[in-house]
């Protein structure tokens, strides 16, 4: 029993000295977008989606205000094609899209960064009306601190490349 007690004793000794080494969880801050006059139809979609078969590509779809949107189905049934129909990188097999809000695009893939430029140089280059300091400031509340900003975009991990697509996407003069 005291051999028990003892080990117990030496393990949760071990336990508390691992958790002080352990490094605090950085907090994420978003920054404050400027409040938005939308329109009454935000979008709107009636036509038929690229590389999708029927009946799920003929679809008639309209955004009116303040709406969130939960695209669901299995594998290969057409989300990612109709969200980038949507957001106009793929041009609808027939029918029209009107977006009447600006929007970003953030791929799942992050595609968009890999090549030699730093972070910094990515965002500086999206983000031309904003003073350094000022993306600085905000690519730190994000958890991109100096460091990671000096570094190549094809260095980043995944994670870090996906707060950069984030701040491009809420930060950008055009998102």
């Amino acid at each position: 029993r005291q051999r028990h007690e003892a080990l117990r004793a030496e393990l949760a000794g071990a336990v508390r000295e691992a958790a002080s080494r352990v490094a605090a969880d950085v907090a994420i801050v978003v920054p404050p977008l400027p409040p938005a006059v939308l329109p009454h139809e935000v979008l709107a979609f009636d036509g038929e989606l690229p590389f999708v078969a029927a009946p799920l590509a003929r679809l008639q779809l309209r955004l009116n205000g303040v709406a969130l949107l939960a695209v669901c189905g299995p594998n290969g049934c057409g989300k990612s094609t109709l969200l980038q129909v949507l957001a106009g990188r793929l041009a609808p097999r027939a029918g029209r899209v009107e977006r009447n809000v600006r929007q970003a695009w953030l791929d799942q893939r992050l595609a968009g960064f890999d090549g030699p430029g730093s972070a910094l140089e990515r965002i500086q280059d999206a983000c031309r009306q904003r003073p350094e300091a000022e993306l600085r400031t905000r690519l730190a509340q994000l958890g991109l601190g100096a460091a990671t900003l000096a570094t190549p975009c094809d260095a980043l991990s995944g994670g870090e490349r996906l707060k950069l697509a984030l701040a491009l996407a809420l930060l950008a003069d055009e998102p």
